[in-house]
């Protein structure tokens, strides 16, 4: 194995202490990935919490908001790969929309792209004012 490789794989050694950091990272998206009706406890909860067709959007807003920052604050190199944290952020979306979709045994619907737009619209502003803030502190 020569130097490169090995200084590679040292870079990514995973150990418990190293693993702290990415928890609330991780129970965010497994939240925003775990189909809600799995839950009977759990679903009239939050169906009451976001009733509406807004509220659920608003629902949509704050998850992704939430897990983007998390995301920035865990990997704080994404605030300079701006296309690499939009796709880890779709990619967590679809995902999403895509398990929701096969536990209602349904198809995905023309719902699924007004909430991908406003996961991203959460996202979006989290990665702004994460950028925003960098530059004001300097």
């Amino acid at each position: 194995m020569n130097l490169s490789r090995l200084a590679l794989a040292n870079r990514f050694e995973v150990s418990p202490k190293s693993l702290v950091r990415f928890w609330p990272l991780l129970a965010v998206l497994g939240f925003a990935l775990f189909p809600i009706e799995w839950l009977p406890v759990l679903g009239p909860i939050l169906y009451q919490v976001f009733p509406s067709t807004g509220s659920h959007f608003v629902g949509h807003f704050l998850l992704f908001s939430t897990f983007g920052g998390l995301l920035l604050q865990t990997f704080p190199g994404l605030r300079f790969r701006t296309a690499l944290y939009f796709d880890l952020l779709l990619l967590a979306g679809i995902g999403q929309e895509t398990f929701q979709a096969l536990c209602r045994q349904d198809a995905l619907i023309v719902d699924t792209c007004g909430d991908l737009l406003t996961d991203l619209s959460g996202a979006l502003v989290v990665f702004l004012l994460v950028r925003i803030w960098g530059k004001l502190v300097k």
